[in-house]
């Protein structure tokens, strides 16, 4: 008997440690759809406008492809956030583990002010067994992410939570 399952990332979504809508696709573990997996998987859909929650993998390597973007979706990383790469639809990012990051879709395109009415969705392939494990959030990493991307002109673009979150 074959066993075949759906996710929908607009129904099975849940919300993750990094702020971000997750909708697992695989995962080991004894109560994972593939017990003997070493690794996991997930889809992430984020608004236009959409800020995820600083954080690091300490023993994961994340590699995040992005499937759909109107634009694209910053990625902050680094100690102190120092460090910025756009990931375009298509683009594949690969986080080493213990890196801190963030990652930033805006509401408008940096380069026109154009509106996105788009959801960007990337799935994200990790080395751990599963999905809900191995996420350190890094709320101190706030201040960093919002000077970064006022310095780079760009803090309008984004919806920050407000400062009194930042904990």
């Amino acid at each position: 008997m074959t066993l075949v399952k759906a996710f929908h990332p607009t129904t099975d979504s849940q919300a993750s440690t990094q702020g971000q809508d997750v909708t697992p696709i695989f995962w080991g573990g004894p109560h994972g759809n593939m017990p003997d997996s070493q690794n996991c998987g997930v889809r992430i859909l984020m608004t236009p406008g959409k800020v995820s929650r600083p954080h690091r993998h300490d023993y994961a390597q994340v590699n995040v492809t992005l499937d759909t973007a109107w634009y694209g979706v910053l990625t902050l990383w680094g100690d102190q956030l120092e460090n910025a790469e756009w990931l375009r639809q298509g683009g594949t990012l690969v986080i080493r583990p213990g890196v801190p990051h963030i990652a930033l879709n805006p509401r408008r395109r940096p380069d026109t002010g154009e509106r996105i009415h788009i959801d960007a969705i990337a799935t994200e392939i990790r080395s751990v067994p599963d999905w809900r494990e191995d996420v350190l959030y890094m709320p101190e990493l706030w201040p960093h992410a919002y000077r970064q991307v006022d310095r780079m002109g760009l803090a309008h673009l984004f919806d920050f939570p407000p400062k009194t979150d930042w904990r």
